[in-house]
């Protein structure tokens, strides 16, 4: 992807996650050895990942149960639309975080240790919720996805043996949930963030 629109989709993430509740971390090289800490109201954390530099943006985030979660962002080599920010947890009084995997820049936190990331693949949206539990970082089970522009073969149950096929648009979209390699049709009220976010879309 070209550079140049692959940082204005960053920016754009950026912006979007700048009114939520993120805040900015300062990253300082210490010694001769170049190891960096990450400053967090003051506070110096050590990334348990040693490769990192302040070549990227930190932001931090906090939990609310006196952990901290750091976020370090893609650098210039990293940029485009599945850019990641890596996530960095400290638990209650611990000043080193480490690495507990990684989320897309276009994720928002929502609440309690939890990511929301919505992508459009095709006709469809995808609702992905990551959470953190303790020190990993989990994918929330089922996943969600709204069919506005397509025609797939939906299961109607979990115990049903044969799928219908089944076309979603943009005025009436379809909610389905994945299981092994079947779709499962859901109750739409499982999708309204994710009809929200379509509804928000210009129309076609």
């Amino acid at each position: 992807m070209n550079k140049s629109l692959a940082l204005i989709i960053l920016l754009i993430a950026t912006a979007a996650n700048a009114k939520s509740i993120y805040e900015p971390a300062d990253c300082r090289t210490t010694g001769a050895s170049k190891e960096i800490k990450i400053y967090v109201k003051g506070i110096p954390y050590q990334l348990g990942d040693s490769s990192k530099i302040c070549d990227r943006n930190y932001s931090f985030i906090d939990s609310g149960d006196g952990s901290t979660i750091i976020l370090a962002g893609p650098n210039s080599d990293e940029l485009g639309i599945n850019a990641q920010n890596e996530i960095y947890f400290a638990s209650f009084g611990s000043r080193k975080a480490i690495n507990i995997g990684s989320i897309p820049v276009r994720s928002d936190f929502i609440e309690n240790k939890t990511f929301r990331d919505i992508a459009q693949i095709g006709g469809s949206l995808f609702e992905t919720i990551y959470i953190i539990n303790e020190d990993k970082l989990t994918i929330a089970y089922p996943s969600y996805e709204l069919i506005f522009s397509d025609e797939q073969c939906i299961y109607k149950n979990e115990s049903s043996k044969n799928c219908s096929q089944l076309k979603g648009t943009y005025k009436n979209p379809i909610c389905a949930w994945q299981s092994g390699e079947r779709k499962i049709l859901a109750n739409n009220d499982r999708c309204k963030d994710l009809r929200d976010n379509i509804d928000s879309r210009p129309r076609k």
